[in-house]
């Protein structure tokens, strides 16, 4: 009897698990339906099979439990406590120890044959049949436990496997004992049977250990005599046994696994064995075939199941697509009749990603970020063939073309996918031209550039025009912006788009005015002899780099008075209209302390007779000043226009009024000294500075009455009173008699005019107060 009831125990166990798995289904199946009714709006029709069959197991485990007396005193319930230490007991015990014991085991059967092999215990082919000897009994193990014992009878199947697979590989790669078609169609029916036993148990541990698991056991076995092509095939073999797999299962692990494994393996045999005139043709398929491989295992399984695209894919693509472009990449380089299909194998590759984009899109039901992931795959490919095979201002000419197209597609679509691609293209665009001026600047002694008309100023003018395109298409009425769900792609399509425009115009023309110029400083030269007859001294026209500096200063304040002349027209932004202003201001302070002083040193060079290059000076070094002043003029007429059109604060257009009064006050008083220099007549400054700074305060008085503009009459005083100290503690001491005469009674005359204006409209400033 008591075998009966071992076996009636072991029935009922496995009628447990059964009704089980089938009350999960049922739950499943009761959850698919919920779902289905919300989205159609249709009743929900529940399944009790759940419920059923949760009784069924109930009404089977009573009928097994034994019938005890009620207990009136409380039961110790500590064993309750012990079931994470069991639920612990049974993984290590049911399912870690049986993997680890056959992952043991297989390293012990190839080391075995190693050693068998070192030392010549036994003859090539008995070791084989040992082999082999050993994978069937471990397969008759796993095919007698299979009913009772299913976890660990696929452990034994999966070792098994794997020892099936070595022997084969050794008895071809290192005995020789097998022809290489025999070999072939031996692992091809492994791998046939793994795929079939994995698919049959439904357990990942087959695929690992019996597919995964051989990458690993030619090095084990490896005595360093192996052949690489052979080495390569019985990867793929392997491989096209996980594609195979993918088809019903996409178990991520045993991807991940078999992908590590295989570029690994390719790394090494890359990196120490490979050889160019050998092993190109050969290194070059088997890395096409690794690479479509898990390709197709990748893309068969989505497309076939329509599973979402998730992170961990992500991952997986890039992995295999990059490592394959960097291997091939890497041979190509080293190969010298190769080298120069570099960039036509990454455009292939890019168009590669591109036909599976299109294959993808036309599956209709296909998540569509797979597809977008796969385009910018392309794209990305498209990117990098672009610097391969092209040099200099090419490359960032078409990055800019493919940045400002993606932004075309997806502004006039509002696709925000195409618009969010167009973002680091055109970043790296703006990179690439700032890398080209640079090469540019810092070869002016090398090689010659006629201004505005070369190969580097077409190609920046070009940039500039697609840039201003993209902007255009950002402030059209016509189109609206995507909308993003992560906030920096706006910030970055609002600011940082037109600050590169900005600085793309600005740098085109200012490179050519800087390169100019400093070619024109370096054709200077002069050679002067010294008191040593066989030394000559190398002199410059320093005047040259004056102009250099003088007209990029002009060239800002015509860019920056076109900037804001433009903004003006657009749509008001006070934010926007205070940062022009403010860059404006800022402009004009360089002009007035280093455009200024550059004048003075331009007018001494004009005046010295004595000068080196007396044949270069001409009137121009002393015009340059008011052309110079018409630039200044232009860029204040730019920020007024821009405080009309922006309707700017109160207080913005006092201090902008306060600033334009001083920069006048300045270049009068620079324009002074010009003068009384040219005149030759160096003391007569103090007095015309103090009679034109009187002056402009009785100026800024009238007006400031007459405008009713407090804040001018406040300067007014305030430069009549710096007037004042500096007459009387300053000029004073310097200045002869009539010239003291001169001053204080033209500013005494100045101050009683001031002083009457005030009496006589002070009714004007009561009311402009009010």
């Amino acid at each position: 009897m008591v075998p009966i009831d071992n076996r009636l125990n072991s029935l009922q166990k496995k009628l447990e698990g059964l009704i089980e798995k089938q009350t999960e289904f049922a739950h499943q199946i009761n959850e698919l339906k919920r779902e289905i009714g919300v989205f159609s709006k249709k009743p929900i029709i529940k399944d009790d099979t759940s419920e059923r069959l949760q009784e069924k197991i109930v009404e089977t485990r009573e009928a097994r439990e034994p019938k005890y007396p009620a207990n009136p005193t409380p039961t110790n319930n500590a064993h309750d406590y012990d079931k994470p230490k069991r639920n612990l007991e049974r993984l290590i015990g049911e399912n870690l120890i049986s993997k680890i014991g056959i992952i043991i085991t297989i390293i012990g059967v190839a080391i075995g044959i190693k050693y068998a092999v070192e030392h010549q215990f036994i003859s090539p082919v008995i070791r084989v049949i040992l082999g082999y000897l050993v994978g069937a009994v471990l397969l008759g193990f796993a095919y007698k436990l299979k009913r009772e014992y299913e976890s660990f009878s696929a452990v034994l199947l999966s070792g098994s496997s794997a020892i099936m697979y070595f022997i084969t590989f050794a008895a071809y790669s290192f005995y020789g004992i097998y022809s290489q078609w025999f070999a072939f169609a031996l692992m091809l029916a492994f791998t046939a049977f793994t795929v079939a036993a994995a698919l049959k148990y439904n357990q990942q541990v087959i695929a690992h250990i019996g597919l995964v698991g051989a990458y690993a056991i030619p090095f084990l076995v490896s005595t360093g005599t192996g052949k690489a092509e052979f080495l390569f095939a019985y990867m793929a073999i392997i491989n096209v046994g996980i594609l195979a797999i993918s088809i019903k299962k996409y178990w991520k692990p045993v991807y991940f696994s078999s992908l590590a494994f295989t570029w690994l393996i390719y790394l090494a045999w890359l990196l120490f064995s490979y050889r160019h005139a050998e092993h190109f043709t050969m290194a070059s398929g088997f890395l096409l075939v690794f690479f479509l491989i898990f390709y197709s295992s990748f893309l068969i399984f989505k497309l076939l199941k329509k599973e979402s695209f998730a992170t961990s894919d992500i991952i997986l693509l890039l992995a295999n697509s990059f490592l394959f472009y960097f291997f091939g990449y890497y041979m190509l380089s080293k190969t010298p009749s190769l080298e120069a299909y570099t960039g036509l194998f990454t455009l292939c590759n890019a168009l590669l990603h591109t036909a599976v984009g299109i294959l993808i899109f036309r599956q209709k039901q296909t998540d569509k970020n797979l597809f977008f992931f796969v385009l910018g795959l392309a794209l990305a490919f498209f990117t990098i063939a672009i610097p391969v095979q092209l040099d200099g201002n090419w490359v960032t000419l078409l990055w800019t073309i493919e940045g400002v197209t993606l932004f075309w597609i997806g502004r006039t679509r509002g696709a925000a996918f195409y618009e969010k691609l167009a973002f680091p293209l055109l970043s790296i665009a703006f990179v690439s031209i700032i890398h080209d001026w640079s090469v540019q600047l810092c070869n002016l002694d090398i090689n010659i550039y006629t201004p505005f008309s070369n190969i580097n100023f077409y190609s920046s003018l070009a940039v500039t025009l697609l840039f201003a395109l993209v902007i255009a298409l950002s402030i059209s009425n016509r189109y609206s912006a995507p909308e993003f769900k992560a906030t920096y792609y706006s910030v970055f399509a609002q600011y940082f788009l037109p600050l590169m425009f900005a600085i793309i115009a600005y740098f085109t023309f200012a490179t050519e005015i800087y390169s100019y110029w400093t070619q024109q400083y370096s054709a200077s030269m002069v050679l002067m002899p010294t008191s040593d007859p066989e030394v000559q001294t190398q002199l410059f026209n320093a005047s040259l780099l004056h102009y250099k500096t003088i007209w990029l200063i002009n060239y800002s304040l015509l860019f920056i008075g076109i900037i804001t002349y433009l903004t003006s027209l657009s749509k008001k932004n006070e934010q926007l209209g205070k940062i022009l202003l403010t860059l404006t201001l800022v402009t004009i302070g360089i002009f007035l302390g280093r455009g200024l002083h550059l004048f003075s040193e331009l007018r001494t060079l004009y005046l010295d007779h004595n000068t080196t290059f007396e044949i270069t000076r001409n009137s121009m070094d002393i015009a340059i000043r008011y052309i110079s002043f018409a630039f200044l003029a232009f860029a204040i007429l730019g920020c007024q226009k821009l405080i009309a059109g922006h309707n700017l604060s109160k207080k913005v257009a006092v201090q902008f009024d306060i600033c334009l009064h001083i920069i006048l006050v300045w270049v009068l008083s620079s324009e002074l000294i010009s003068w009384i220099d040219l005149a030759n007549s160096p003391q007569s400054y103090k007095l015309g500075m103090s009679i034109l700074w009187g002056i402009y305060s009785l100026f800024l008085i009238a007006i400031g009455l007459w405008k009713g503009r407090r804040h001018l009459r406040i300067g007014a005083i305030t430069l009549l009173a710096i007037t004042l100290v500096k007459l009387f503690i300053y000029d004073i001491a310097h200045l002869n008699t009539l010239s003291k005469v001169i001053v204080l009674l033209s500013l005494g005359v100045l101050l009683l005019i001031i002083s009457f204006l005030y009496n006589k409209y002070k009714h004007l400033i009561i009311n402009s107060d009010e």
